[in-house]
């Protein structure tokens, strides 16, 4: 505006692309994509993403638009695509791993780059992060519940972990406080953190934190 005078006063817009995390029936079809992902299979829905990710690529730098991507669960992973293949930040909670066959097949160029594209939130032992990253320990436990329940144990999947900067959140109950480590590694209550809800609940505590500290105290 008035560049004729020496006056710039460019307008920015500034966009978050969310990307929905699973939802309905095991057999529906978000969960159909969560295992297409799993064993690097093509996935519409990581397809579909892609083809955003390539019209947003077109879109930054040339009209003065800013975006960022985000996604919960499986709308984790296909941020995390998203982030790939335009070099655009991400914040992802929960999210799911992406399998580099799937990286592969959109040319996603900034792979490498995600350590520093993307933010990955995740709940401490929240069901879906601790089976992609194999936890040692966890997954064992939850193995011998389930075979004491008469239930069979975990697939082995090798199911990707999740990209970028991992940030572990502590556990919260609905009241605040965080959960007690004894149950914490309840498989009901890892399913149950991997949910939206709790994760805004983890992210409220970790912020109350961090202004606890900032004004010269500990936090809660």
């Amino acid at each position: 505006m008035y560049a004729d005078k020496g006056k710039q006063s460019p307008l920015y817009q500034n966009y978050i692309i969310a990307d929905r995390g699973t939802q309905g029936g095991l057999w529906g079809p978000d969960w159909r994509n969560n295992f297409e992902q799993v064993f690097g299979a093509d996935s519409q829905q990581y397809d579909e993403a892609a083809k955003v990710a390539n019209a947003v690529a077109k879109l930054e730098g040339t009209s003065g638009v800013n975006v960022v991507f985000t996604g919960h669960s499986l709308g984790g992973g296909l941020a995390t695509l998203q982030s790939a293949i335009t070099g655009l930040p991400a914040y992802t909670f929960n999210a799911a791993g992406v399998n580099a066959a799937t990286f592969a097949r959109a040319n996603a160029q900034y792979v490498q780059q995600l350590p520093q594209l993307v933010s990955a939130y995740y709940d401490n032992h929240e069901i879906l992060s601790t089976l992609q990253d194999d936890s040692p320990v966890i997954v064992p436990a939850l193995d011998a519940a389930l075979l004491y329940s008469g239930l069979p144990p975990l697939p082995a999947l090798q199911a990707p972990s999740a990209e970028g900067t991992r940030i572990a959140l502590t556990p919260v109950s609905s009241n605040g406080t965080p959960i007690p480590w004894y149950e914490d590694y309840n498989p009901v209550e890892m399913l149950a953190q991997h949910s939206i809800m709790s994760v805004a609940l983890a992210l409220n505590y970790r912020l109350t934190q961090l202004q606890g500290a900032s004004n010269g105290g500990t936090g809660p």
